[in-house]
């Protein structure tokens, strides 16, 4: 039943536009200013994010957030509000805090849609 909407830029369209279309429910995307950026959290009720800018303001409304965490370090960089909960798998290359991967984003790869899934409904 929840609206699911995904934030981006405009080079990140079409990959957004493919899993779109890998999913069954539908699904918007929002591309536009980071006012309004703001305002689309403020107004949320549920934040998944890695760790990003979305992450952090979701904290600073203190929206229910889960972050992923891959190359940043959660020790660091986690969401500053308690209604939160950092899915990081530390079993694989992770933390490295690079801005470039030479390793197929294993960190990433490594967190599972079960993860995320089980996460969202122990924080529900």
């Amino acid at each position: 039943k929840a609206k699911i909407i995904f934030t981006g830029s405009q080079k990140d369209l079409n990959l957004i536009k493919r899993i779109q279309s890998l999913m069954q429910s539908k699904s918007l995307y929002f591309i536009g200013t980071i006012k309004q950026f703001f305002s689309l959290i403020k107004h949320s009720n549920f934040v998944i994010s890695v760790d990003t800018s979305a992450m952090h303001i979701a904290s600073a409304f203190n929206k229910k957030t889960i972050a992923l965490f891959g190359s940043g370090n959660p020790k660091i960089w986690y969401p500053y509000t308690k209604n939160n909960i950092v899915i990081y798998k530390n079993n694989t290359c992770t933390s490295c805090m690079k801005d470039y991967c030479n390793k197929n984003l294993e960190c990433m790869q490594a967190i599972k849609l079960e993860d995320v899934i089980n996460t969202f409904k122990k924080l529900k």
